[in-house]
């Protein structure tokens, strides 16, 4: 499956793309605690995210491969334009986008990084460029890969787009679109980084992660559960539930 992001109303189309191998194992669906998350090494897969900034020569394949740039969720190989091509503040936008991903991240056991890992498994979001650009609807701002909640989607690509958007609001689509994919469920909270379908979320504002966050109503039956999460320990569970 794949899930689509829009600005102002989030998209609620997800378009299934499951046949085959899509190159992630399912796991359990009940979480492991997450204090596992510090008793064992992390799956680089799903815990080193490489933000990829540059243009990039994409290909279409049929099962995700960041280390060769191959994408299941592109309609045909393209070239990524990269983000802020030229303009003269591109340094700045991209430390900000940077700095707001790690402040997010990093203390949960993600290591993020903007140097092309020299050994995979790895994730790599793309960042920059319209959705037209890639083959998408216009108006969606970000897409990833998504196997269930309580299924890590390692190794994979995601994709944040710029239109429209300042660097936080890009910071915003990053995060999402990589925590989304890692099986965390989604939330009705518009300033969360699980804000994603079905939602008008801020991209005004940098989005956080509460331990008290709203589930959204009516995702994937697998996200189900109390009204409420805490959604830094469920990060921390799937990434343990990635090992």
């Amino acid at each position: 499956m794949r899930k689509l992001h829009g600005p102002g109303v989030l998209i609620a189309l997800l378009l299934v793309a499951c046949g085959g191998d899509d190159g992630a194992t399912p796991v359990d669906a009940s979480a492991p605690d997450a204090s596992t998350v510090d008793a064992a090494p992390l799956d680089p897969g799903c815990a080193v995210l490489f933000l990829n900034f540059e243009p990039t020569d994409l290909v279409a394949g049929v099962a995700d491969n960041p280390a060769q740039n191959v994408s299941t969720l592109l309609p045909e190989s393209v070239t990524s334009p990269g983000f802020h091509t030229g303009d003269p503040s591109r340094d700045e936008q991209i430390a900000a986008v940077v700095a707001q991903v790690r402040g997010v991240l990093e203390p949960l056991g993600v290591t993020v990084v903007t140097d092309r890992p020299a050994d995979p498994p790895f994730t790599m979001a793309v960042i920059g460029g319209a959705s037209t650009d890639f083959g998408f609807p216009a108006g969606v701002s970000g897409a990833t890969g998504f196997l269930s909640c309580g299924s890590p989607f390692d190794n994979r690509v995601t994709f944040a787009f710029e239109q429209g958007l300042t660097a936080i609001g890009v910071g915003n689509i990053t995060l999402s679109s990589y925590l989304t994919g890692l099986g965390v469920p989604q939330s009705s909270d518009p300033g969360s980084c699980l804000c994603w379908s079905g939602v008008a979320c801020d991209f005004a504002a940098a989005c956080t992660l509460a331990a008290d966050t709203p589930r959204l109503a009516g995702q994937d039956a697998s996200c189900a559960g109390a009204a409420t999460f805490d959604a830094p320990a469920e990060v921390r569970a799937m990434l343990a539930a990635c090992n």
